[in-house]
């Protein structure tokens, strides 16, 4: 039976969710050799292109991934100005598009959409989902509720890892709601305010990256492999008052602005 990797689309209003982290379970949608060849369309200007190469180094700094500049790959991925902030899920063949439109360029919203490329589905599609959020499908609009159902277990990996309030792949407590109530909040109260909330990659994020892609620590990628991980079970997991969860690199950071991607 054929498996059909969906387009993510962003709706227009922009209230920003987190983004999603489990991976695919077919290994052919999978990069080789952990290399994305890529290329940016020539309608960015140049700071925009700047957020973009940062943001592909902060995966290079905590992965073994690379996305190289493409040479002659027929698979590779183009990062263009579409309508939206869309990716597919995992390598398609040929050549596939990250969108990024202007109120995509935040380092949060394309690092989840390069997430998506790599082949990580959104967070709230896990199968195990309902143990950790609860949908409000009363709340969203109709016509995302796609956007909403869980991935089969056949076609998700959680990788060994625990359900991730703060990932990056996560979706925001009012992400594509209809009537400005929630449409996602977590079984545990705390955590709603931080979902959708990050804005880089949490320790599970990396650790999942690292092990679909089998990293390992190496003097040629320079990562150091993370001691601890963060895991949904209190809100004694970090000291950060009124600020989002802490990022593996920066530390307590601010809450960031809203932005729906998909």
């Amino acid at each position: 039976m054929a498996v059909v990797f969906p387009t993510y689309h962003s709706n227009e209003n922009f209230n920003k969710l987190g983004i999603f982290r489990s991976a695919v379970a077919n290994q052919f949608r999978l990069w080789i050799d952990a290399v994305v060849p890529y290329e940016i369309d020539g309608q960015f200007d140049s700071k925009e292109r700047q957020i973009i190469l940062t943001t592909i180094d902060r995966i290079h700094e905590t992965t073994c991934v690379r996305f190289l500049p493409r040479t002659n790959e027929v698979d590779h991925v183009l990062i263009f100005r579409g309508k939206g902030c869309y990716s597919n899920v995992g390598k398609q063949g040929g050549c596939q598009n990250v969108s990024l439109d202007r109120g995509c360029m935040h380092h949060e919203v394309i690092v989840h959409e390069l997430m998506h490329a790599l082949g990580f589905w959104h967070e709230h599609s896990r199968h195990d989902r309902d143990d950790y959020v609860t949908i409000k499908w009363q709340n969203i609009d109709e016509i995302y509720h796609d956007q909403f159902q869980k991935v089969e277990r056949a076609k998700m990996d959680d990788l060994d890892e625990l359900y991730d309030y703060f990932s990056i792949m996560h979706y925001g407590s009012k992400a594509f709601s209809s009537n400005g109530e929630n449409t996602i909040e977590a079984n545990n109260p705390a955590f709603t305010k931080f979902l959708g909330k990050s804005i880089d990659l949490s320790e599970v994020d990396i650790s999942k990256v690292r092990k679909l892609y089998k990293c390992h620590k190496s003097t040629t990628t320079g990562y150091e492999t993370l001691s601890t991980t963060i895991k949904p079970k209190g809100t004694d997991l970090f000291n950060c008052e009124i600020s989002a969860p802490p990022s593996p690199l920066l530390g307590c950071r601010p809450l960031r602005h809203p932005v729906t991607s998909l």
